[in-house]
């Protein structure tokens, strides 16, 4: 039973070539989502960032709740912080230095005699 090295017709083709596969162009034409009309409304679609886009979708009142819903969750971590206003370094190091207090806490160092 071989366990490694080479194997006949195994790997990659002599020759062959890096392509892109194609999305064929007919596949959800029935299915195209609404444009608008005027071509400054384009321009204006266009204009938006993700987080101005989902506040459009969430004030909008003819979307969906479902949609509104995913909308807001989406675009929560921009408005609230997390909690902690410390990072993790500063939380271990501010752990660190309570742990090296009170019992714990390092001796002191031997006093060295002066011989005279």
């Amino acid at each position: 039973m071989a366990r490694g090295g080479y194997r006949v017709g195994a790997g990659r083709p002599k020759g062959s070539r890096n392509k892109k596969k194609e999305i064929p162009t007919n596949v959800g034409k029935d299915k195209q989502p609404e444009t608008p009309t005027k071509p400054e409304d384009k321009i204006q679609i266009s204009e938006l960032t993700p987080l101005e886009h989902m506040l459009a979708v969430i004030n909008d009142p003819k979307a969906d709740i479902e949609r509104k819903d995913k909308m807001a969750i989406a675009a929560a971590p921009f408005f609230h912080g997390k909690l902690s206003l410390k990072g993790k370094k500063q939380d271990r190091q501010e752990k660190a230095l309570k742990a090296g207090s009170g019992r714990f806490k390092p001796g002191k160092p031997p006093t060295l005699k002066v011989l005279k």
